[in-house]
C-alpha cells in the first residue's frame, strides 16, 4: 500500500483518539476505542517492518526542531515527535500557524481575537486541504482561482506538522496558493453527542472568519472548500457562506474545482 494510504490511516487514528477523549459516555468511548484498535491493526498490516513490534519500546534520540536540544522518545511512535519535553509544553498551546511567502506566525488561544482580525483582512475564494487534496497535483500546476489558500489539520507536535509547513511554503513560492494555515484543534458537541469541529483553531473556525472576494473573475458568490475527510467537509458545511466538497480517491482536483466554480 502507498504512503498516502498509511497517512490516511494515521489521520483516522488521530481523529479517533481525540474523539475518545471527548466521548460523552462510556458506551461511545468503548465503541470508538474498538474502531481505533482496528485502525492500529491495519497500520501494522500495511508496514509491519517499518517499526518492528519488538523494537517499539526502545528509546530513540532526536534533536528538537525548535531549541535543538537532544531528547529521547519511545520507538513505538509511528509519527515522530519533533519537540523536546520543554518545547512540547509551548507547542501544545498552539491553535494555528499562518504561513506566507516570507513569514511564519504561530498563535495560541489567547491570540484568538488577533487571528480573527487577520482572517478578515485576508481573502480567499478557494480553500484546500493539503493531504490527499492539494498534494494530489504537482507544485508547479496553477489553479484557476488566483487567491487560493491551504488549510491543513495536523498534530501540533509531530513531524507531519513540519513537513506540511515546508510543502505549503513551496506551493506559496510557486504561486499556486497565496498563503496557508496549519490548524491543531477540533471540537465536539457533547450535549448532543455529535462532532461539530467548530471550536477555536479548527478548520471550520478559520473558514468562517476568512474573508473572500465576491467580485472575482469567475463571479463566485461564495468561497469553495475542498477536503478528502468527510468529517472536515461536514464541519465546515455547518457554517454559513462556504460551499464544501469532498474529494474522493481517484478524482481529479482541477476538474472538481473547474466544475464547481
Amino acid at each position: 500500500m502507498s504512503d498516502n494510504n498509511l497517512h490516511q490511516l494515521l489521520q483516522q487514528q488521530t481523529i479517533l483518539t481525540q474523539q475518545i477523549r471527548n466521548a460523552a459516555n462510556k458506551d461511545e468511548k468503548n465503541k470508538l476505542t474498538n474502531e481505533c484498535k482496528k485502525i492500529k491493526n491495519q497500520i501494522r498490516n500495511i508496514e509491519p517492518k517499518k517499526i518492528p513490534i519488538a523494537l517499539e519500546t526502545q528509546k530513540q534520540m532526536y534533536k528538537c526542531v525548535q531549541c535543538e536540544c537532544e531528547y529521547c522518545v519511545s520507538g513505538k511512535n509511528r509519527v515522530q515527535i519533533v519537540y523536546c519535553k520543554s518545547c512540547r509544553k509551548l507547542r501544545q498551546a498552539d491553535i494555528l500557524e499562518y504561513i506566507t511567502k516570507d513569514s511564519l506566525k504561530i498563535y495560541s488561544e489567547s491570540d484568538a481575537g488577533t487571528i480573527l482580525l487577520l482572517l478578515i483582512r485576508l481573502k480567499s475564494d478557494l480553500r484546500l486541504d493539503l493531504h490527499n487534496t492539494l498534494d494530489t497535483i504537482p507544485i508547479n500546476i496553477q489553479l484557476p482561482i488566483k487567491n487560493a489558500c491551504c488549510i491543513s489539520y495536523v498534530g501540533c507536535l509531530t513531524e507531519t506538522r513540519i513537513k506540511a509547513r515546508e510543502e505549503i511554503m513551496e506551493r506559496i513560492h510557486s504561486g499556486q496558493i497565496q498563503f496557508g494555515f496549519l490548524v491543531f484543534r477540533r471540537g465536539t458537541d457533547k450535549k448532543n453527542n455529535i462532532n461539530t469541529f467548530t471550536e477555536i483553531g479548527s478548520k471550520a473556525w478559520v473558514n468562517e472568519g476568512l474573508n473572500h472576494n465576491p467580485n472575482n473573475i469567475v463571479d463566485m458568490t461564495t468561497p469553495l472548500f475542498i477536503d478528502d475527510s468527510e468529517d472536515h467537509v461536514a464541519s465546515v458545511g455547518q457554517i454559513n457562506g462556504v460551499c464544501t466538497l469532498q474529494i474522493h480517491p481517484g478524482e481529479n482536483l482541477l476538474d472538481l474545482i473547474n466544475n464547481n466554480i
